[in-house]
């Protein structure tokens, strides 16, 4: 089995290869891998996801097990750097030519920028990045022989539409909360045209908002901490204008803050191991189907979670309100101009309903169930975030 990847240092794109070996461990001999990312300055793309490696020993691979996908890594692998924003990719010649020798079973793009400001220079950089990005992967897989292309968009392509969303649901002319969405969907578009115009076999993943790792353990392992998580990093701010940062989590703290969501919806959450996991058995149990919501069961209430995470953060007196009356205070001006100019779209959305039939039948295969978003299943996701400072380490002065 031969499978290149896109973005294997994201998020997805990291678990996606935690379960490919977790699954193939036995049968490495097997596996060709090919991982396209970037070498940044002082560490090469190989280092990097090594690294990524280190906090699953020994939770889910022993360090002997660990030696064995070390050295898999060091001379079974490939690596090739590009850039989705240069022209061809800046792809090496040589790593083409070893691209184009041999077929590639599975071709996975996952690499993207996710950023939700609405700025015209970040509207400007995810059209470079997620939409020209994937027309430049569309090139390159056209002179590949791909057995399957796999395109991961995100289930919040269907915008501001709300009610029950097919997994194929497509309408370029909707309104988006934000322009990534839109690029995410613009790319998605690429990638069924091209399917259209070459034949090629391709998926399409919606995964809605990812969370940490609740499948299997490490239990609530992320490096990626946005959503929900940054209302977490917002709030710890706050609380250190006034606390030590040695007393962050022992001291509680009132504030003074109305705080915009609905108590009719919620976040569609999805740990990020159900999602890798899918994906891998989706292709290879050859399922029939193209499209695919990898989602929840349910939404989230926002009732639920919001309150978990200060209560995590020992903030006290934030007031949920469905509307705003009269001058924000300096915090509310602050939260409203950043984190809550990003996400308010989201917690004051009308309840959406992902459809799953697609997905059902590769679930009930391998007898996987997402796990839902309970009180303690997210008490491990705040149990790692406060570990790692809901990704704020450089509030720490240590570290600043």
């Amino acid at each position: 089995m031969r499978i290149a990847m896109t973005g294997p240092t994201s998020l997805l794109g990291r678990n996606v290869l935690f379960e490919l070996f977790a699954q193939h461990f036995e049968h490495l001999d097997d596996l060709d891998l090919i991982l396209l990312g970037r070498n940044k300055p002082h560490t090469p793309l190989r280092e990097r996801v090594k690294a990524m490696f280190e906090p699953m020993t020994p939770a889910c691979f022993s360090t002997v097990e660990m030696e064995t996908v070390f050295e898999f890594l060091d001379t079974r692998a490939q690596y090739m750097d590009i850039d989705l924003q240069q022209e061809k990719l800046n792809l090496n010649p040589e790593d083409f030519q070893n691209l184009a020798a041999t077929p590639i079973d599975f071709f996975f793009h996952i690499a993207a920028l996710t950023d939700f400001r609405d700025l015209p220079i970040v509207s400007e950089t995810l059209k470079r990045t997620n939409v020209e990005g994937t027309r430049r992967i569309l090139d390159l897989a056209a002179q590949l022989q791909l057995g399957e292309f796999e395109y991961v968009s995100s289930a919040y392509t269907c915008g501001l539409t709300t009610g029950n969303i097919q997994p194929d649901f497509v309408n370029i002319h909707q309104n988006f909360r934000n322009p990534y969405e839109h690029s995410k969907l613009q790319a998605e578009i690429r990638v069924r045209l091209f399917a259209k115009r070459t034949g090629t076999r391709c998926r399409y993943f919606r995964p809605s908002a990812i969370c940490g790792r609740l499948v299997r353990p490490p239990f609530g392992l992320t490096h990626k901490f946005d959503v929900f998580y940054a209302f977490g990093a917002f709030f710890l701010g706050a609380k250190l204008q006034s606390i030590a940062w040695k007393d962050r989590y022992k001291k509680p703290m009132p504030l003074d803050f109305r705080l915009l969501y609905s108590m009719e919806s919620g976040l569609n959450i999805v740990p990020v191991d159900f999602v890798a996991r899918t994906m891998l058995h989706v292709c290879l149990q050859s399922d029939p189907a193209e499209s695919y919501h990898l989602v929840n069961d349910e939404e989230t209430p926002h009732d639920l979670y919001v309150p978990m995470i200060l209560s995590a953060l020992g903030v006290e007196g934030v007031t949920r309100v469905d509307s705003i009356c009269g001058p924000l205070n300096p915090l509310e001006t602050q939260y409203y101009a950043k984190v809550g100019k990003l996400y308010t779209p989201y917690v004051m959305s009308r309840p959406i309903l992902f459809n799953t039939d697609s997905v059902r039948p590769t679930l009930q295969a391998i007898a996987l169930k997402c796990p839902p978003i309970t009180r303690q299943n997210f008490a491990l996701l705040m149990d790692y975030a406060k570990q790692h400072d809901f990704g704020a380490t450089y509030l720490d002065p240590q570290l600043a």
